[in-house]
């Protein structure tokens, strides 16, 4: 692994600190690699409309899926995501307060009665 061998030529030349920065970087990453495949897997699998009511997997692949969040950042996973599933896959303007945004427009909504602006 990329990390370990950082971590041993560092601890090599007297980085002691360094090197256990990297085993630490190596750790994290091994750690979300689980992650990421077990999502990886579910998309291949078409596990991800499992549970989803088919009226909302209907409109998800009518209108596509709108990625947010940290997760959608991650280099090259809207493509992976489109490949695998046929669903038109895009990533918010903004993903990192889409959600927030939302959710306050949705408030603001509610304390209207329904009635405002969008």
């Amino acid at each position: 692994d990329m990390y370990d061998r950082m971590a041993r030529e560092a601890d090599e030349e007297g980085f002691h600190d360094l090197a256990e920065k990297f085993r630490k970087v190596g750790e994290i990453e091994k750690a979300h690699e689980e992650r990421y495949r077990a999502l990886l897997n579910n998309i291949e699998m078409q596990k991800v409309f499992e549970k989803t009511p088919p009226e909302l997997a209907g409109d998800v692949k009518t209108n596509g899926i709108l990625m947010t969040g940290g997760g959608s950042l991650l280099n090259g996973l809207d493509t992976l995501i489109q490949e695998k599933t046929s669903i038109n896959t895009t990533i918010a303007d903004d993903p990192l307060t889409a959600v927030a945004i939302g959710t306050g427009k949705y408030i603001e909504l509610l304390s209207n009665d329904g009635v405002g602006e969008e």
